[in-house]
């Protein structure tokens, strides 16, 4: 396999994005402030800094435009002002239909702009509008982006006989900004869904990944600019009614609560939370767990969420996570902890990242047990400590801290030390990736084989993309803040992708073979899997097929059992076969399908997966969504069974400040019925009330029985000062 990926490094052709010098632009002082309203007038933008020529990324890397760009870029002691024009020939070609705060846009026509205000080349801030005027924004941490920041800026977008055209205005107390740097690293981004067409005004190569600030080009002459004493206070109101009918339970809060956020310096920031309510976050999607191991679900709540890409260690996704933000504040079975108060402190001193969090939670009785007993669990004090230190130009070497159990009185912490090697311009302008780590945990009781370790060597590239990893986890390793499903293993993994690039008709044509070996401590075989793709094919538009067969090989020692122990397996060794067909058709048409259909074995049995899902989009402000998955198993451990997930979707966008989303979703494992709505007025950005009701309903046979209804509004409304 390594033979394979070296031949594929050294035979792919290079680009010229090293010979191409990096574009620079001007900030221009404005004498006064555009007002942002999507309309570009001359008198406001005069003298402005000036930007044309973005060159096609795809399909033809540094080839010209099909339409012209235009950018200019304007300044004052509070704000960096940006605005696009984007030329179009024909307006009614344009496609916009998203006007959902923070939803994703990949449907759309659309600007991206990024900033490095640090220069540092590693993290940044990240700005999407759509021609409606919707917005999105993120953080850039080493090359990774991650949607879920929330800061306060205003835009605004209009479509008109030219095409379209965005205004930016983005307050300096949003940013983190070094001190004595007057020169930012900026990228610009235009995006047109109908062609599938991007154009970068630096570095316009598929081989400089979207979120690489190396990539970027260079803002000047931002001087004089000032942030306040950096203190946004955010009081909030938030009131709550209980009705469940099954428990007998009903009552009424009302919990007032406040969150304050200071700049203690330009680049580190602190935050307090006072009697925080989550009662806004989005519901979990359901899962049906078909594996034999634990399921993972997203954090969704927006303090965690915040700067949350400082915690992330060793490139790690989901497993063995030191530090998982759902161990605070929910308990194992998804029940909601209060938490009295939380601070927490991330940012850069230097060349140093820092992230620190300390929450104190409430005591709480879980769930019943199979005894029927409510275990309390006492009042909790949980931290983490995690830094990391610039080395190189785009690696790091650092460490994570945890310490407390959200679940239990013992007595728990973990230690974890990485390095993450990175390099941009390996080989002209490829990128090589190298991570190592370590993790040991203290549990009360436990004295040995509490160590968990990885390495990755990773050639993440357009044309040639390959990895291999090697992980191991110990018996006893107890990350009691973080995530493990598995314990007692050695996993490694392999996968290389070639990818050709067709000037017609096809986008992207993908060949991928992947592979996976899992044994226990001792080296005795766990589990094994090799994949391949012959087919992966995108077209300009964004339609997409996927084909892929797999076989696996599975050795279990023991007897064990899946969906909740509904259905044993025999101890044995067994393989299966099995091939899955993906289809979807591109999210920009007013109609977009999708299936998955995977057949064939499943230990000793068949399994066959359906999971069909439309989109109707009638007009910009509704769009229609609906899923549903039917896994059948045929005699798998001598037992059929059918189990069912279906969800519906409304989403009613009345502007891009005032959305209502009801979300319905219904499992066949608990025969519930679970609805999600909710209201939000962006009254302002940083000052927004939500309306949100959950309601369950219990299905017994033919009988429909009202579950737990339970409605919120909150309101939050920030003063800036």
């Amino acid at each position: 396999m390594l033979a394979v990926c070296w031949i594929g490094l050294l035979s792919a052709p290079t680009t010229h994005a090293s010979e191409v010098p990096t574009p620079t632009v001007r900030a221009a002082l404005a004498e006064h402030p555009p007002e942002i309203d999507g309309r570009i007038l001359e008198g406001e933008w005069a003298g402005a800094g000036r930007i044309e020529g973005l060159r096609q990324k795809i399909p033809v890397a540094y080839g010209e435009a099909s339409e012209r760009t235009e950018v200019f870029v304007l300044y004052d002691a509070d704000f960096l002002y940006i605005a696009v024009r984007a030329h179009e020939r024909d307006p009614s070609r344009i496609i916009a239909t998203k006007m959902v705060r923070d939803g994703d846009m990949a449907s759309d026509d659309r600007i991206a702009i990024s900033l490095d205000t640090f220069l540092d080349r590693r993290n940044g801030y990240h700005f999407e509008i759509n021609p409606l005027g919707n917005k999105r924004d993120g953080l850039i941490e080493n090359g990774d982006e991650s949607f879920e920041w929330d800061g306060i800026w205003y835009a605004d977008a209009r479509i008109d006989h030219e095409g379209w055209a965005v205004e930016v205005a983005i307050p300096f107390q949003t940013l983190s900004i070094a001190d004595d740097r007057s020169t930012w690293g900026m990228q610009i981004v235009r995006h047109t869904k109908r062609n599938g067409e991007e154009d970068r005004w630096a570095s316009p190569t598929p081989e400089i990944e979207d979120f690489n600030m190396n990539g970027n080009g260079r803002l000047e002459g931002l001087v004089g600019i000032q942030q306040g004493i950096g203190l946004d206070v955010v009081p909030k109101l938030a009131l709550r009614h209980v009705d469940n009918p099954q428990t007998g339970r009903e009552d009424t809060d009302f919990d007032p609560g406040v969150d304050a956020f200071y700049r203690i310096t330009p680049s580190l920031t602190g935050a307090l939370t006072v009697n925080t309510d989550f009662g806004e976050a989005e519901v979990d999607e359901r899962q049906i767990n078909l594996t034999r191991f634990s399921l993972f679900f997203p954090e969704k709540r927006q303090f965690f969420l915040q700067d949350g890409g400082i915690f992330d260690f060793g490139g790690l996704q989901r497993n063995p996570l030191p530090y998982f933000s759902r161990r605070i504040g929910l308990s194992n079975q998804g029940e909601e902890i209060p938490i009295l108060v939380g601070a927490k402190v991330t940012g850069r001193v230097g060349p140093v990242n820092v992230g620190l969090i300390d929450v104190v939670t409430d005591d709480y009785k879980r769930l019943p047990d199979a005894m029927g007993d409510r275990e309390k669990i006492g009042e909790k004090n949980l931290a983490v400590a995690r830094a990391s230190v610039n080395v190189f130009e785009e690696s790091t070497v650092g460490a994570i801290f945890t310490h407390g159990d959200p679940n239990s009185d013992d007595d728990n912490w973990v230690l974890g030390l990485d390095a993450n090697y990175r390099k941009s311009d390996f080989l002209g302008n490829r990128t090589l990736v190298a991570r190592a780590w370590g993790q040991h945990s203290e549990t009360e009781g436990i004295s040995s084989d509490d160590w968990a370790w990885g390495t990755r060597l990773a050639y993440p590239n357009d044309r040639v993309n390959w990895y291999l990893i090697a992980e191991g986890v110990q018996e006893n390793f107890n990350p009691a803040l973080g995530f493990t499903s598995r314990r007692g293993i050695r996993n490694y993994y392999a996968g290389y992708r070639f990818r050709h690039r067709p000037e017609r008709f096809v986008r992207t044509l993908d060949h991928d073979l992947s592979g996976s070996l899992v044994t226990d401590s001792h080296d005795d075989f766990r589990s094994a899997q090799i994949a391949f793709d012959p087919f992966n094919v995108t077209n300009a538009a964004g339609d997409s097929f996927i084909a892929t067969y797999s076989r696996v090989f599975e050795d279990l020692p023991e007897a064990d059992a899946i969906l909740g122990g509904a259905i044993g397996i025999d101890e044995g060794r067994y393989s299966w076969d099995r091939w899955t067909f993906d289809f979807s058709s591109s999210n920009g048409r007013p109609v977009s399908l999708g299936l998955v259909i995977s057949a064939g074995g499943y230990f000793g049995g068949d399994r066959l997966d359906i999971e069909p899902n439309i989109a109707w989009r009638p007009s910009r402000h509704l769009l229609l969504t609906a899923t549903y998955e039917r896994n059948d198993l045929d005699d798998v451990g001598d037992q059929n069974l059918v189990v069912h997930i279906a969800t519906l979707r409304v989403d009613i966008q009345f502007n891009p400040d005032v959305s209502w989303n009801t979300f319905a979703q219904y499992d066949s494992v608990s025969d519930t019925i679970g609805v999600n709505t909710r209201l939000r007025w962006i009254i302002e950005p940083g000052r927004e009330f939500f309306l949100v009701l959950n309601q369950g309903v219990v299905i017994e046979g033919d009988d429909w029985k009202r579950g737990e209804t339970e409605p919120r509004a909150k309101l939050g409304w920030t003063f800036r000062f």
